[in-house]
């Protein structure tokens, strides 16, 4: 085994204003050398880049601790050097595949590899069954990678079928083709249960702007709001907690009939189905840069005659898609997404018409508020607190409303569904044990779900019918690395979600 290790020297700014604003950092690359159309994957709190174009092509595999700043070389990756290749992470296993393995791309392969960071050994499986390609896509829901697009090595002509691997068979199976025109060099990215691809460069309209959602469950397509950046290809996308970001890559301007590379950065939300820019790329404009997230953070680097590699921080984010759910005559529940940076949250309300506000703390995406008065008009609002004992917190959001229903003789029930976990931070080891408690109103069927802080499900932990009452669940944590987990419960079409941490 190859051993090189890189040690990042992060400087600490201290700050005293509220607001945590989001921002691009500098971090030391693992090479000098211009490096493009990489390959990138995370498995729990690593990240993994290798392969590429360096002047040749490369097979060399790198491992990224953003906790500590190190850059690890790994065993080299084991099929032929190449380019323009996939890679994506299925549970706690990494996989590269396809791309080409000839210096001047006129040699394409299908051969499909998974890497075992427990061992650091590279293991041959199924060839890709859609035959030799470049500038596909990947990404992975569940217990499943999912893949296809691209740019065929025997036709030279733009794919859109699409297909599914099964890691527990090794086999692959074919699916609904992509919804949108055939295409290469598109951007993929999952985020919670949903496979979402778009831009890329196809044979009508060159660089494109379309982008879709995929339902595993349902193994169907679903037209999104297009892309709200220019046109474009190479580009890269990464999620953070409920969110999804494009940015980059080479951009075709229909005004002028002109491009080049770019720097953008946009941010989509797939509960509202809006795209919202972000500040721009700390470093230069370039395409078939690489990108992914780790921890609740962002990272882009390499790419077409550049080396280095930033960090975003997308900063102490406004909580979105505000909600207020089972209005009652003195009591309503109010809920929003999910900030990954947010510690807490708080929570002010008041009478509709009147000044001082009553303020109160969720640990929470979701709050009971309680002590209402009837057939009377609310307004709330909420914000995302990202370090209390430095006063980090975002701006307030915009104000919502809600009115409470008339008094009822038959009073009124508690909360309807409740979730927490003990011991919380739990040890990442077979040893660990967390209590996970929850309790609801109905009989209903619950589900409980854990995700990664990216958005990717690591587990069901339970899917059943469950009666009304308190109930208690045992999770281990040898199945979990150090980091930030998120644990969700779905019960009669309502959720709660919190944040669970694994040390």
């Amino acid at each position: 085994m190859k051993s090189s290790t890189l040690i990042l020297l992060i400087s600490l700014a201290l700050f005293t204003n509220k607001i945590h604003a989001q921002n691009w950092t500098e971090i030391l690359s693992f090479t000098e050398d211009s490096r493009s159309d990489a390959v990138s994957f995370v498995i729990g709190e690593k990240a993994y880049v290798g392969t590429g174009f360096i002047g040749s092509l490369a097979k060399d595999f790198w491992e990224f601790d953003p906790a500590s700043g190190v850059w690890t070389q790994i065993a080299d990756f084991a099929g032929s050097p190449r380019a323009g290749a996939i890679g994506l992470a299925i549970e706690q296993k990494g996989y590269v595949g396809l791309g080409t393995i000839h210096w001047d791309g006129d040699i394409y392969t299908y051969d499909f590899w998974e890497y075992n960071p427990a061992t650091n050994d590279w293991t041959a499986k199924s060839k890709f069954p859609g035959g030799k390609r470049i500038g596909a896509i990947a990404f992975s829901i569940d217990s499943k990678g999912y893949v296809g697009t691209g740019l065929d090595g025997n036709t030279f002509q733009f794919r859109k079928d699409f297909w599914e691997y099964d890691p527990s068979t090794n086999k692959w199976t074919q699916k609904a083709d992509f919804g949108g025109a055939a295409r290469t060099g598109a951007v993929a990215l999952s985020i919670q249960n949903r496979g979402y691809v778009g831009t890329g460069f196809g044979d009508i309209n060159g660089q494109r702007k379309d982008f879709w959602e995929y339902n595993a469950a349902t193994d169907s397509w679903i037209q999104r709001a297009d892309f709200t950046g220019l046109p474009r290809a190479s580009a890269v996308g990464f999620s953070l907690g409920d969110k999804g970001y494009i940015g980059t890559g080479g951009v075709y301007d229909s005004s002028c009939s002109c491009g080049g590379a770019s720097i953008d950065i946009w941010e989509y939300d797939p509960q509202t189905d809006l795209w919202n820019q972000k500040i721009e790329f700390g470093g230069e404009a370039r395409s078939g840069a690489v990108g992914f997230s780790v921890d609740g953070k962002g990272f882009i680097g390499l790419g077409t005659g550049f080396s280095d590699f930033w960090e975003y921080d997308p900063g102490c984010i406004i909580p979105a898609t505000l909600t207020a759910t089972s209005i009652k005559a003195t009591s309503a529940r109010v809920k929003w997404n999910v900030e990954p940076a947010a510690e807490t949250y708080s929570v002010r309300y008041r009478k509709t018409g009147t000044v001082p506000w009553t303020k109160t703390t969720a640990a929470s995406n979701f709050k009971k508020l309680s002590g209402l008065t009837p057939s009377t008009q609310y307004d709330w609002a909420v914000k995302s607190v990202c370090d209390a004992v430095n006063n980090v917190s975002s701006d307030w959001s915009a104000t919502q409303n809600f009115t409470t229903k008339p008094l009822r003789l038959d009073g009124e029930t508690g909360e309807e569904i409740t979730l927490n976990v003990y011991p919380n931070p739990m040890a990442a080891t077979q040893a660990g044990t967390a209590l996970v408690s929850f309790s609801i109103d109905a009989s209903s069927t619950v589900i409980i779900e854990l995700f990664d802080v990216t958005g990717r499900k690591i587990k069901t932990l339970l899917d059943a019918v469950i009666e009304s009452g308190d109930h208690h669940l045992a999770i281990t944590g040898d199945y979990l690395t150090a980091g930030v987990y998120f644990l969700k419960l779905s019960a009669s079409g309502d959720n709660n979600i919190v944040k669970l941490v694994a040390e």
